[in-house]
């Protein structure tokens, strides 16, 4: 968001606004994905910053171990959503 104090770029789009603020009122998975798509394509138009280079990680994760998010955006992991699968 423009005012987020994340935002290090100082992007300031109000249509990019709206559409996150959407996403957080959002009651269906469906419709938060696709405002987070609007969003993302705002950025992708505008191009607020050009990244050089990208953090890797990478993790192993046992088969019997449930609740883990492969596509986490922000890298965390949270030991409340993990379980052994039985």
């Amino acid at each position: 968001r423009s005012g987020s104090s994340g935002n290090f770029a100082r992007y300031n789009n109000d249509k990019y606004d709206a559409a996150m603020d959407s996403a957080l009122a959002a009651t269906s998975e469906q419709d938060r994905q696709g405002f987070y798509d609007q969003a993302e394509q705002l950025l992708a138009e505008d191009m607020p910053i050009a990244p050089i280079y990208y953090y890797m990680q990478a993790r192993l994760v046992r088969p019997s171990v449930g609740g883990f998010a492969k596509n986490n955006v922000e890298g965390r992991i949270y030991s409340k959503d993990l379980y052994i699968k039985e």
